[in-house]
């Protein structure tokens, strides 16, 4: 490959024999005076990073401003979270990942606090992505010496929350979702008036349902409509019936979402499955 551009002292943007840019990662490489060739099979590189030329300068952004060990500590995180996930992640999720690890190591030196009103929530929305976040928290204390708080996994939880979903969602969106979701659980709590096991296998589907639920009406989608099954079943289970409409009250009133009658349907099987697991 052809190396055509130094970034700092340890990386390189470079071109690939079919003409695709590269950033090329290795000690010392940036040292070397451009342009020159570099063989794909050289020990000195540690680590290539393939992208699209759309990501070009955000790349070169972080590449210039980011110390090279956190990119690579960053990099562990993502290989272990596509592990656990089984699924493709945003190829964008190094960036924000590695930009948000630096930036959390810098406020933890600096005595600055920054509260996440949604950790809890996190741990019972995405189970999976928490775990990678408290893995992640672990991993950079101990190859950074850095210090962070286990609180800080829940906020490295949400970029692989985000990185599972389409190309520019916003980062506000995830974490709108999960705002979403705290607030249904809190209106079936109050409604339903019983103590709901969290850790039961029916709460964690209906967490699962609602996420999707959420996502459908982000994309303006629907379910097949099933009204005569929605007749009976609404006919024997009032109490859950009441909570589903408080529930489509509040999406209308702040969200301007009307839900449809399948929806609904759904909503209320999960609420009866819930209402016998407590």
């Amino acid at each position: 490959m052809k190396v055509t551009k130094k970034i700092n002292n340890n990386v390189v943007l470079a071109l690939t024999e079919d003409g695709s840019e590269v950033f090329v990662v290795g000690k010392g490489l940036g040292f070397q005076k451009t342009p020159f060739i570099l063989n794909k099979s050289d020990p000195i590189i540690e680590k290539v990073f393939v992208q699209n030329d759309s990501d070009t300068e955000r790349y070169m952004e972080i590449f210039s401003k980011i110390p090279l060990q956190t990119i690579l500590v960053s990099e562990k995180i993502i290989e272990e979270g596509k592990k656990m996930l089984n699924s493709p992640l945003n190829d964008m999720l190094l960036l924000s990942l590695a930009d948000h690890i630096q930036n959390a190591i810098e406020r933890t030196n600096s005595n600055e606090e920054l509260v996440n009103t949604l950790h809890w929530e996190l741990k019972h929305i995405y189970p999976t992505e928490t775990k990678i976040g408290e893995k992640a928290v672990l991993l950079v204390n101990e190859e950074l010496s850095a210090s962070l708080p286990k609180e800080e996994a829940s906020f490295i939880a949400l970029h692989f929350v985000n990185a599972q979903l389409k190309k520019g969602t916003e980062f506000s969106e995830t974490a709108k979702v999960t705002q979403i979701i705290k607030d249904i659980v809190t209106i079936v709590k109050y409604n339903l008036k019983r103590n709901i096991n969290e850790d039961s296998v029916n709460f964690a589907r209906f967490i699962t349902h609602l996420r999707y639920f959420i996502f459908r009406q982000f994309n303006n989608e629907s379910l097949n409509e099933q009204t005569d099954l929605y007749d009976i079943v609404s006919q024997a289970a009032t109490t859950e019936l009441e909570c589903v409409k408080r529930i489509c009250l509040y999406l209308d009133n702040n969200y301007g979402w009307h839900i449809t009658t399948d929806e609904q349907l759904y909503l209320l099987l999960h609420l009866k499955r819930l209402s016998k697991n407590t």
